[in-house]
């Protein structure tokens, strides 16, 4: 996946912003009581029509947790999330839980938007994927939000708001 980081940094207690200052409950975006991530890291990452769709594992893992959230499809653009309050938790998504081998947690948030006909994931509950496996697709721009238990993740210290970035590069590491 390529895209633009729109925002990122810490949760406070089980909230973060992920846009123009709108505060999101981690629970009421994950679609689960969201307590793995309190505090922890978090990277929104928006895909314009001119990025590259597929996504990409970023982290060996093995699958804990998958739903799918129906809901809405407002424009995750910069008028869209101006505008629309609470428009990630509106719009319908995938929201996965993943556990890496050292028992690292993190969640994984394909937020789809006007447009998107289809958010595709590519993995079932259980299952072990490799890092830069494919795992899902959006058939258009969107949206994914990453998010990682607290104490567990390190960025890299280049990452930063407006910042593209593309398939495969590195975001940063969990801690040894």
């Amino acid at each position: 996946m390529d895209g633009k980081i729109v925002d990122l940094g810490f949760a406070r207690e089980n909230k973060i912003i992920l846009a123009k200052n709108n505060t999101y409950s981690i629970p009421e975006l994950l679609s689960h009581e969201g307590s793995d991530f309190k505090d922890g890291y978090y990277l929104n990452i928006y895909l314009s029509p001119r990025n590259y769709h597929r996504i990409h594992m970023p982290f060996s893992a093995r699958v804990i947790q998958h739903c799918y959230v129906p809901g809405k499809v407002f424009p995750v653009n910069k008028l869209g999330i101006s505008t629309i309050k609470d428009l990630f938790a509106k719009n319908r998504r995938t929201c996965t839980i993943f556990e890496t081998a050292k028992g690292y947690k993190f969640a994984l948030v394909k937020v789809g938007a006007l447009g998107v006909g289809k958010i595709v994931s590519n993995y079932q509950v259980g299952q072990e994927i490799a890092k830069g496996d494919e795992i899902g697709r959006f058939e258009f721009g969107s949206t994914v939000i990453l998010f990682f238990q607290k104490n567990s993740f390190l960025p890299d210290k280049g990452l930063t708001a407006n910042m593209e970035i593309k398939m495969g590069q590195r975001i940063g590491t969990f801690q040894t």
